[in-house]
């Protein structure tokens, strides 16, 4: 037996009547028993995510596995007309493999126990579902990655 607690929160908040602000938080914690598949996946953009991914501008899909996570995003959305909606964002995740330690690696702010990501993009909305472009990169490192989505996820 292993337990696994998951939750996050999203928000717009419009600003004018094409322009939003987009927030986020999230927390993935984990006991320190649990498989490997277990883990949470880190990395990519928000749509066509699959189970325990965990979405982060800057990073590769799946680019990152850990056990626990806190991260957080500040995103401004401007729809220019119907349907497109162009976005530029930054997130920040803090990482940690063992709970025992995961609040003093967040405190701690050393290498590899947290990374910050910006990146701008635009998603265009058919009856398909989101058809998506986003550029992003890690701010410690330029590494662009090239996110792109076509449909939801099923």
């Amino acid at each position: 037996p292993y337990w696994v607690f998951t939750t996050a929160v999203e928000n717009y908040l419009p600003l004018a009547k094409k322009v939003s602000i987009n927030t986020g938080i999230g927390l993935g914690l984990s006991d320190n028993e649990k498989p490997f598949t277990d883990n949470y996946y880190v990395g990519g953009y928000r749509y066509n995510l699959r189970t325990k991914q965990v979405p982060f501008v800057g990073l590769n899909n799946h680019e990152l596995l850990q056990g626990n996570f806190l991260t957080g995003k500040l995103a401004l959305q401007y729809e220019p007309i119907s349907n497109l909606y162009l976005s530029a964002l930054g997130n920040i995740i803090f990482v940690s493999d063992d709970i025992t330690t995961f609040l003093d690696d967040i405190l701690s702010w050393e290498e590899g126990t947290h990374y910050v990501g910006a990146g701008a993009g635009f998603t265009y909305k058919t009856p398909v579902g989101p058809i998506s472009i986003f550029l992003g990169s890690r701010t410690d490192i330029w590494n662009p990655v090239w996110y792109t989505s076509i449909g939801f996820t099923f």
